[in-house]
């Protein structure tokens, strides 16, 4: 699965539309389309939460990652990037690349990290 993602490239914020990428190719779920219209990190924040928290598919948040979970991450308490939480890593997009990083190298380098799962019935 990952190896699909890796070569692409997305638009702005580009690890929520990574995010909403696999959700419709890999899971047929489409994640409504909450992206911030500025390069604000508090717009995109708040994107994220009411995509995650306002969507229909009942978004939950949990204490420990499964494959596919949407994962919030943040420096210094605050949200500030996604990814999707994959065979013990985090698949992720920077500005201009897909990378997939391992739980614990994640940890390194954000303080907050939040996992949020779907309602699988929806």
């Amino acid at each position: 699965m990952i190896e699909r993602y890796i070569a692409k490239h997305y638009e702005w914020p580009p690890c929520w539309q990574l995010v909403a990428d696999v959700y419709v190719n890999e899971l047929g779920l489409s994640l409504d389309d909450y992206t911030p219209k500025t390069d604000s990190m508090r717009d995109v924040a708040n994107a994220f939460r009411l995509a995650l928290h306002n969507n229909k598919h009942g978004f939950t948040k949990q204490d420990k990652p499964m494959d596919y979970f949407v994962v919030l991450l943040g420096k210094f308490k605050k949200v500030t990037h996604c990814g999707l939480y994959y065979n013990g890593g985090v698949l992720h997009s920077l500005r201009n690349m897909v990378i997939w990083q391992p739980l614990a190298q994640i940890a390194d380098d954000y303080g907050l990290i939040e996992y949020y799962s779907y309602d699988r019935k929806n």
